[in-house]
Protein backbone atom coordinates (compact mmCIF):
# COMPACT_ATOMS: atom_id res chain seq x y z
CA UNK A 1 0.00 0.00 0.00
CA UNK A 2 1.50 3.38 -0.95
CA UNK A 3 2.29 5.87 1.78
CA UNK A 4 -0.63 7.99 2.88
CA UNK A 5 -0.43 11.77 3.31
CA UNK A 6 -1.77 12.91 6.67
CA UNK A 7 -3.89 15.99 7.29
CA UNK A 8 -0.94 18.22 8.19
CA UNK A 9 1.03 17.44 5.02
CA UNK A 10 -2.07 17.75 2.86
CA UNK A 11 -2.90 21.15 4.27
CA UNK A 12 0.46 22.43 3.04
CA UNK A 13 0.03 21.39 -0.56
CA UNK A 14 -3.53 22.50 -1.15
CA UNK A 15 -2.81 26.20 -0.53
CA UNK A 16 0.44 25.90 -2.48
CA UNK A 17 -1.37 24.32 -5.42
CA UNK A 18 -4.06 26.98 -5.41
CA UNK A 19 -1.40 29.70 -5.25
CA UNK A 20 0.38 28.20 -8.25
CA UNK A 21 -2.89 28.02 -10.19
CA UNK A 22 -3.74 31.65 -9.45
CA UNK A 23 -0.21 32.73 -10.31
CA UNK A 24 -0.37 31.09 -13.72
CA UNK A 25 -3.77 32.56 -14.45
CA UNK A 26 -2.37 36.00 -13.66
CA UNK A 27 0.71 35.61 -15.90
CA UNK A 28 -0.93 37.09 -19.06
CA UNK A 29 -2.09 40.14 -17.15
CA UNK A 30 1.32 40.48 -15.52
CA UNK A 31 3.07 40.34 -18.88
CA UNK A 32 0.72 42.89 -20.41
CA UNK A 33 1.26 45.21 -17.45
CA UNK A 34 5.04 44.85 -17.17
CA UNK A 35 6.31 43.92 -20.63
CA UNK A 36 3.81 45.32 -23.13
CA UNK A 37 4.04 48.92 -24.32
CA UNK A 38 1.49 51.54 -23.35
CA UNK A 39 0.02 51.53 -26.85
CA UNK A 40 -0.54 47.77 -26.77
CA UNK A 41 -2.28 47.98 -23.40
CA UNK A 42 -4.56 50.76 -24.63
CA UNK A 43 -5.52 48.77 -27.73
CA UNK A 44 -6.41 45.70 -25.65
CA UNK A 45 -8.34 47.76 -23.12
CA UNK A 46 -10.48 49.23 -25.91
CA UNK A 47 -11.43 45.74 -27.08
CA UNK A 48 -11.01 42.94 -24.52
CA UNK A 49 -11.91 40.44 -27.22
CA UNK A 50 -8.40 40.93 -28.61
CA UNK A 51 -6.95 39.75 -25.30
CA UNK A 52 -8.67 36.38 -25.67
CA UNK A 53 -7.49 36.18 -29.30
CA UNK A 54 -3.85 36.55 -28.25
CA UNK A 55 -4.27 34.37 -25.11
CA UNK A 56 -2.94 31.20 -26.87
CA UNK A 57 0.39 33.02 -27.13
CA UNK A 58 0.75 32.84 -23.34
CA UNK A 59 0.09 29.10 -22.99
CA UNK A 60 3.71 27.92 -23.60
CA UNK A 61 5.00 30.51 -21.15
CA UNK A 62 2.36 29.56 -18.56
CA UNK A 63 3.27 25.89 -18.88
CA UNK A 64 6.99 26.59 -18.54
CA UNK A 65 6.57 28.77 -15.45
CA UNK A 66 4.22 26.21 -13.90
CA UNK A 67 6.82 23.46 -14.30
CA UNK A 68 9.51 25.66 -12.76
CA UNK A 69 7.29 26.51 -9.78
CA UNK A 70 6.37 22.88 -9.24
CA UNK A 71 10.03 21.89 -9.34
CA UNK A 72 10.90 24.50 -6.74
CA UNK A 73 8.01 23.52 -4.46
CA UNK A 74 8.85 19.84 -4.85
CA UNK A 75 12.46 20.53 -4.00
CA UNK A 76 11.64 22.52 -0.89
CA UNK A 77 8.69 20.50 0.51
CA UNK A 78 8.47 17.15 -1.23
CA UNK A 79 12.05 15.91 -0.84
CA UNK A 80 12.01 15.90 3.01
CA UNK A 81 8.63 14.14 3.05
CA UNK A 82 9.78 11.49 0.56
CA UNK A 83 12.95 10.55 2.35
CA UNK A 84 11.15 10.30 5.69
CA UNK A 85 8.48 8.02 4.21
CA UNK A 86 11.01 5.99 2.23
CA UNK A 87 13.38 5.42 5.13
CA UNK A 88 10.67 4.51 7.63
CA UNK A 89 8.33 2.36 5.57
CA UNK A 90 10.20 1.14 2.49
CA UNK A 91 10.69 -2.66 2.60
CA UNK A 92 13.26 -2.85 -0.18
CA UNK A 93 16.91 -1.90 0.06
CA UNK A 94 16.91 0.03 -3.21
CA UNK A 95 14.05 2.22 -1.99
CA UNK A 96 15.96 2.92 1.20
CA UNK A 97 18.98 3.86 -0.94
CA UNK A 98 16.81 6.36 -2.81
CA UNK A 99 15.70 7.74 0.53
CA UNK A 100 19.28 8.24 1.69
CA UNK A 101 20.04 10.02 -1.59
CA UNK A 102 17.06 12.33 -1.08
CA UNK A 103 18.24 12.92 2.47
CA UNK A 104 21.66 13.98 1.18
CA UNK A 105 20.09 16.40 -1.28
CA UNK A 106 17.66 17.87 1.25
CA UNK A 107 20.51 18.45 3.72
CA UNK A 108 21.79 21.32 1.57
CA UNK A 109 18.39 22.89 0.90
CA UNK A 110 19.18 25.94 2.99
CA UNK A 111 21.77 26.92 0.38
CA UNK A 112 20.31 25.60 -2.85
CA UNK A 113 16.65 26.57 -2.39
CA UNK A 114 17.34 30.35 -2.43
CA UNK A 115 19.56 29.85 -5.49
CA UNK A 116 16.75 28.03 -7.26
CA UNK A 117 14.32 30.81 -6.33
CA UNK A 118 16.66 33.45 -7.71
CA UNK A 119 17.11 31.37 -10.85
CA UNK A 120 13.34 31.16 -11.24
CA UNK A 121 13.01 34.94 -10.94
CA UNK A 122 15.80 35.51 -13.47
CA UNK A 123 14.19 33.07 -15.88
CA UNK A 124 10.83 34.80 -15.52
CA UNK A 125 12.52 38.17 -16.09
CA UNK A 126 14.18 36.87 -19.24
CA UNK A 127 10.83 35.68 -20.51
CA UNK A 128 9.29 39.05 -19.78
CA UNK A 129 12.03 40.74 -21.77
CA UNK A 130 11.49 38.30 -24.64
CA UNK A 131 7.74 38.73 -24.59
CA UNK A 132 7.98 42.52 -24.66
CA UNK A 133 8.25 42.34 -28.44
CA UNK A 134 6.42 39.06 -28.90
CA UNK A 135 3.19 40.32 -27.35
CA UNK A 136 3.20 43.33 -29.68
CA UNK A 137 3.98 41.19 -32.72
CA UNK A 138 1.19 38.77 -31.80
CA UNK A 139 -1.26 41.65 -31.42
CA UNK A 140 -0.14 43.15 -34.76
CA UNK A 141 -0.78 39.81 -36.47
CA UNK A 142 -4.22 39.62 -34.89
CA UNK A 143 -5.01 43.14 -36.12
CA UNK A 144 -3.72 42.37 -39.61
CA UNK A 145 -5.74 39.18 -39.87
CA UNK A 146 -8.85 40.98 -38.62
CA UNK A 147 -8.29 43.78 -41.14
CA UNK A 148 -8.09 41.34 -44.05
CA UNK A 149 -11.21 39.52 -42.87
CA UNK A 150 -12.98 42.85 -42.68
CA UNK A 151 -12.05 43.57 -46.29
CA UNK A 152 -13.21 40.11 -47.37
CA UNK A 153 -16.60 40.66 -45.78
CA UNK A 154 -17.20 44.40 -46.26
CA UNK A 155 -14.84 45.41 -49.07
CA UNK A 156 -13.36 48.27 -47.03
CA UNK A 157 -10.21 48.80 -44.95
CA UNK A 158 -11.52 51.68 -42.85
CA UNK A 159 -12.23 50.93 -39.20
CA UNK A 160 -10.83 50.40 -35.74
CA UNK A 161 -8.49 47.57 -36.73
CA UNK A 162 -6.70 49.79 -39.23
CA UNK A 163 -6.46 52.67 -36.75
CA UNK A 164 -5.00 50.42 -34.04
CA UNK A 165 -2.59 48.78 -36.47
CA UNK A 166 -1.24 52.13 -37.67
CA UNK A 167 -1.05 53.51 -34.13
CA UNK A 168 1.03 50.49 -33.11
CA UNK A 169 3.36 51.16 -36.02
CA UNK A 170 3.74 54.83 -35.12
CA UNK A 171 4.50 54.20 -31.44
CA UNK A 172 6.33 50.88 -31.78
CA UNK A 173 10.02 50.03 -31.81
CA UNK A 174 11.57 49.92 -35.31
CA UNK A 175 13.04 46.43 -35.04
CA UNK A 176 9.87 44.82 -33.63
CA UNK A 177 6.53 46.58 -33.92
CA UNK A 178 7.23 48.71 -36.99
CA UNK A 179 8.64 45.74 -38.90
CA UNK A 180 5.60 43.63 -37.97
CA UNK A 181 3.15 46.40 -38.95
CA UNK A 182 4.86 46.89 -42.33
CA UNK A 183 4.67 43.15 -42.95
CA UNK A 184 0.93 43.11 -42.20
CA UNK A 185 0.41 46.12 -44.48
CA UNK A 186 2.25 44.29 -47.26
CA UNK A 187 0.09 41.19 -46.80
CA UNK A 188 -3.06 43.30 -46.80
CA UNK A 189 -2.05 45.10 -49.99
CA UNK A 190 -1.41 41.75 -51.67
CA UNK A 191 -4.76 40.39 -50.49
CA UNK A 192 -6.65 43.41 -51.82
CA UNK A 193 -4.94 43.44 -55.22
CA UNK A 194 -5.00 39.66 -55.73
CA UNK A 195 -8.59 39.14 -54.60
CA UNK A 196 -10.39 37.26 -57.35
CA UNK A 197 -13.83 37.66 -55.79
CA UNK A 198 -13.62 41.43 -55.50
CA UNK A 199 -11.89 42.75 -58.59
CA UNK A 200 -9.31 45.37 -57.69
CA UNK A 201 -10.49 48.78 -58.92
CA UNK A 202 -7.44 50.91 -58.16
CA UNK A 203 -8.62 52.92 -55.14
CA UNK A 204 -9.02 50.42 -52.28
CA UNK A 205 -5.48 50.88 -50.89
CA UNK A 206 -5.80 54.60 -50.23
CA UNK A 207 -6.19 54.25 -46.42
CA UNK A 208 -2.98 52.17 -46.28
CA UNK A 209 -0.88 54.26 -48.66
CA UNK A 210 -1.44 57.36 -46.55
CA UNK A 211 0.11 55.81 -43.44
CA UNK A 212 3.74 55.20 -44.40
CA UNK A 213 4.82 58.74 -43.50
CA UNK A 214 3.47 58.47 -39.96
CA UNK A 215 5.01 55.06 -39.35
CA UNK A 216 8.49 55.78 -40.74
CA UNK A 217 8.97 59.55 -40.49
CA UNK A 218 7.72 60.13 -36.96
CA UNK A 219 10.20 62.63 -35.51
CA UNK A 220 10.00 61.07 -32.04
CA UNK A 221 10.25 57.46 -33.19
CA UNK A 222 11.47 57.17 -36.80
CA UNK A 223 11.92 53.93 -38.69
CA UNK A 224 15.33 52.36 -39.24
CA UNK A 225 17.03 51.32 -42.48
CA UNK A 226 15.30 47.95 -42.59
CA UNK A 227 11.89 49.60 -42.16
CA UNK A 228 12.54 51.97 -45.06
CA UNK A 229 13.71 49.08 -47.23
CA UNK A 230 10.67 46.95 -46.38
CA UNK A 231 8.40 49.89 -47.19
CA UNK A 232 9.83 50.60 -50.65
CA UNK A 233 9.75 46.90 -51.56
CA UNK A 234 6.08 46.66 -50.55
CA UNK A 235 5.16 49.87 -52.38
CA UNK A 236 7.05 48.90 -55.51
CA UNK A 237 5.39 45.47 -55.62
CA UNK A 238 2.00 47.10 -55.14
CA UNK A 239 2.72 49.53 -57.97
CA UNK A 240 3.73 46.71 -60.30
CA UNK A 241 0.61 44.70 -59.46
CA UNK A 242 -1.51 47.78 -60.16
CA UNK A 243 0.21 48.26 -63.53
CA UNK A 244 -0.42 44.64 -64.47
CA UNK A 245 -4.13 45.26 -63.88
CA UNK A 246 -4.12 48.60 -65.77
CA UNK A 247 -4.93 50.47 -62.58
CA UNK A 248 -1.86 52.72 -62.32
CA UNK A 249 -3.70 55.90 -63.33
CA UNK A 250 -6.35 55.41 -60.65
CA UNK A 251 -6.05 56.76 -57.11
CA UNK A 252 -3.67 54.11 -55.75
CA UNK A 253 -1.04 54.53 -58.48
CA UNK A 254 -0.27 58.23 -57.94
CA UNK A 255 -0.52 57.79 -54.16
CA UNK A 256 1.99 54.94 -54.27
CA UNK A 257 4.45 56.98 -56.33
CA UNK A 258 4.07 59.95 -54.01
CA UNK A 259 4.64 57.76 -50.95
CA UNK A 260 7.82 56.37 -52.50
CA UNK A 261 8.98 59.90 -53.38
CA UNK A 262 8.56 61.18 -49.82
CA UNK A 263 10.26 58.14 -48.33
CA UNK A 264 13.10 58.39 -50.86
CA UNK A 265 13.71 62.05 -49.95
CA UNK A 266 13.74 61.19 -46.24
CA UNK A 267 16.09 58.27 -46.90
CA UNK A 268 18.46 60.59 -48.76
CA UNK A 269 18.53 62.83 -45.69
CA UNK A 270 18.91 60.35 -42.86
CA UNK A 271 19.37 56.76 -43.93
CA UNK A 272 22.43 54.77 -44.91
CA UNK A 273 23.88 54.74 -48.41
CA UNK A 274 22.79 51.12 -48.83
CA UNK A 275 19.17 52.08 -48.20
CA UNK A 276 19.37 55.08 -50.53
CA UNK A 277 20.83 52.91 -53.28
CA UNK A 278 17.89 50.53 -52.91
CA UNK A 279 15.51 53.47 -53.43
CA UNK A 280 17.47 54.56 -56.50
CA UNK A 281 17.23 51.05 -57.88
CA UNK A 282 13.51 50.71 -57.19
CA UNK A 283 12.79 54.13 -58.73
CA UNK A 284 15.08 53.90 -61.75
CA UNK A 285 11.99 54.39 -63.99
CA UNK A 286 10.82 57.50 -62.10
CA UNK A 287 12.89 60.54 -63.17
CA UNK A 288 11.12 62.91 -60.77
CA UNK A 289 12.11 60.76 -57.78
CA UNK A 290 15.69 60.31 -59.01
CA UNK A 291 15.99 64.07 -59.34
CA UNK A 292 14.54 64.67 -55.86
CA UNK A 293 16.90 62.15 -54.25
CA UNK A 294 19.91 63.63 -56.03
CA UNK A 295 19.09 67.21 -55.01
CA UNK A 296 18.35 66.22 -51.40
CA UNK A 297 21.59 64.27 -51.06
CA UNK A 298 23.48 67.19 -52.60
CA UNK A 299 22.11 69.50 -49.90
CA UNK A 300 23.17 67.00 -47.25
CA UNK A 301 26.72 66.87 -48.71
CA UNK A 302 26.37 63.18 -49.50
CA UNK A 303 28.18 63.56 -52.81
CA UNK A 304 28.22 59.96 -53.97
CA UNK A 305 24.43 59.66 -53.95
CA UNK A 306 23.87 62.54 -56.43
CA UNK A 307 26.37 60.96 -58.79
CA UNK A 308 24.49 57.66 -58.66
CA UNK A 309 21.19 59.46 -59.23
CA UNK A 310 22.72 61.33 -62.18
CA UNK A 311 23.95 58.06 -63.69
CA UNK A 312 20.46 56.58 -63.56
CA UNK A 313 18.93 59.74 -65.04
CA UNK A 314 21.49 59.61 -67.86
CA UNK A 315 20.60 56.00 -68.55
CA UNK A 316 16.90 56.84 -68.53
CA UNK A 317 17.23 59.88 -70.81
CA UNK A 318 19.62 58.17 -73.25
CA UNK A 319 17.42 55.19 -74.03
CA UNK A 320 16.78 56.69 -77.44
CA UNK A 321 19.45 57.84 -79.85
CA UNK A 322 18.94 61.51 -78.97
CA UNK A 323 18.14 63.43 -75.80
CA UNK A 324 14.70 64.85 -76.52
CA UNK A 325 12.41 67.48 -75.05
CA UNK A 326 10.72 65.32 -72.44
CA UNK A 327 10.43 64.82 -68.70
CA UNK A 328 13.45 62.53 -68.51
CA UNK A 329 15.76 65.06 -70.15
CA UNK A 330 14.25 67.89 -68.08
CA UNK A 331 15.09 66.05 -64.82
CA UNK A 332 18.57 65.26 -66.11
CA UNK A 333 19.24 68.92 -66.92
CA UNK A 334 17.68 69.97 -63.61
CA UNK A 335 20.10 67.83 -61.61
CA UNK A 336 23.02 68.97 -63.79
CA UNK A 337 22.11 72.58 -63.00
CA UNK A 338 22.41 71.81 -59.29
CA UNK A 339 25.78 70.21 -59.97
CA UNK A 340 26.93 73.37 -61.78
CA UNK A 341 25.87 75.49 -58.80
CA UNK A 342 27.49 73.16 -56.25
CA UNK A 343 30.37 74.12 -53.98
CA UNK A 344 32.16 70.98 -55.12
CA UNK A 345 34.50 71.68 -58.02
CA UNK A 346 34.48 67.99 -58.89
CA UNK A 347 30.71 67.96 -59.33
CA UNK A 348 30.82 71.10 -61.44
CA UNK A 349 33.38 69.50 -63.71
CA UNK A 350 31.25 66.35 -63.97
CA UNK A 351 28.28 68.42 -65.14
CA UNK A 352 30.17 70.52 -67.68
CA UNK A 353 32.04 67.52 -69.03
CA UNK A 354 28.75 65.72 -69.63
CA UNK A 355 27.18 68.73 -71.35
CA UNK A 356 30.24 69.21 -73.55
CA UNK A 357 30.30 65.55 -74.51
CA UNK A 358 26.55 65.27 -75.21
CA UNK A 359 26.03 68.72 -76.68
CA UNK A 360 25.15 67.42 -80.13
CA UNK A 361 22.91 64.66 -78.74
CA UNK A 362 20.22 67.09 -77.61
CA UNK A 363 17.42 67.42 -80.17
CA UNK A 364 16.57 69.81 -81.56
CA UNK A 365 19.24 71.69 -79.54
CA UNK A 366 20.60 71.92 -76.02
CA UNK A 367 19.09 75.38 -75.60
CA UNK A 368 15.70 74.11 -76.68
CA UNK A 369 15.86 71.32 -74.12
CA UNK A 370 16.92 73.85 -71.47
CA UNK A 371 13.89 75.99 -72.26
CA UNK A 372 11.66 72.94 -71.93
CA UNK A 373 13.28 72.06 -68.57
CA UNK A 374 12.72 75.61 -67.28
CA UNK A 375 9.06 75.35 -68.21
CA UNK A 376 8.82 71.96 -66.54
CA UNK A 377 10.13 73.23 -63.19
CA UNK A 378 8.16 76.45 -63.46
CA UNK A 379 4.99 74.36 -63.70
CA UNK A 380 6.13 72.50 -60.57
CA UNK A 381 6.78 75.82 -58.79
CA UNK A 382 10.37 74.73 -58.21
CA UNK A 383 11.87 78.20 -58.50
CA UNK A 384 15.22 77.12 -57.08
CA UNK A 385 15.85 74.69 -59.93
CA UNK A 386 14.43 77.13 -62.47
CA UNK A 387 16.90 79.79 -61.34
CA UNK A 388 19.79 77.34 -61.60
CA UNK A 389 18.74 76.40 -65.14
CA UNK A 390 18.73 80.12 -66.03
CA UNK A 391 22.24 80.45 -64.59
CA UNK A 392 23.38 77.38 -66.52
CA UNK A 393 21.99 78.85 -69.75
CA UNK A 394 23.75 82.16 -69.13
CA UNK A 395 27.05 80.42 -68.46
CA UNK A 396 26.71 78.06 -71.40
CA UNK A 397 28.27 80.29 -74.13
CA UNK A 398 31.38 81.00 -72.08
CA UNK A 399 31.83 77.35 -71.25
CA UNK A 400 30.99 75.74 -74.56
CA UNK A 401 30.93 78.51 -77.12
CA UNK A 402 27.98 79.36 -79.33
Amino acid sequence: MPPQLDQVIGSVYLPAGLALLLFNLSVPGLILQVAASEGVRQIIQRDLGRFFRIFPFFLPLNSFLLVLCLCLVAYVYLFPMLWLITLSEAPDAWMRAIGWALLAVSSVQDVTAPCLGIGLLCTAGSFLQYTRGSVSVTLVRVLGTSLRRQFDSAGSLFGGDLDDLIQTGIQGEPTIEKAAVLEEIRKTMERVQDDTRRQYQGYELEPLLQQFDGILMNSNNPGNDENFEDAVRALKCSLERGESRSRREKVDGPLTIESIRRLAIKAAETRSRKTVRLYLEKTRECPDILFAVGVTALKEKRLRVPQEALAKLESLAERKVFLQRNKETANLLGLLSHFCASDSRALREVAWSYLSEKRDSFKPTLLSCLHYAKGHYTDLLDWNTTDKLWSLEVELPSRMGK
